[in-house]
């Protein structure tokens, strides 16, 4: 997850990039932590750390391609098998 780390109000946060545009100043956004997506605190390193303890805590599974069948790659992804469509490109 990608993290903006914005000053609001003499508050810190750090904002998912995913919620898209935000206004920050108008909406009721930070008023209370919304994780993994906005992390809140009263300073600028309680949120970093906040951050960055779930980014440990958010392993992403190795992905290994293990056949391929037809127009299908078969992958396997932590204890997961997927058939991934070929024409879906890299």
């Amino acid at each position: 997850m990608v993290l903006n780390l914005v000053k609001s109000k003499g508050r810190f946060l750090a904002v998912a990039k995913q919620l898209g545009p935000m206004d920050l100043f108008r909406e009721r956004v930070g008023e209370r932590e919304l994780a993994p997506v906005l992390f809140s605190g009263e300073s600028l390193e309680e949120v970093r750390e906040k951050a960055q303890v779930f980014e440990k805590q958010t392993v992403e599974p190795e992905v290994e391609l293990v056949d391929e069948v037809g127009r299908y790659n078969v992958i396997k992804a932590g204890d997961r098998f997927l058939a991934v469509a070929k024409e879906l490109g890299p």
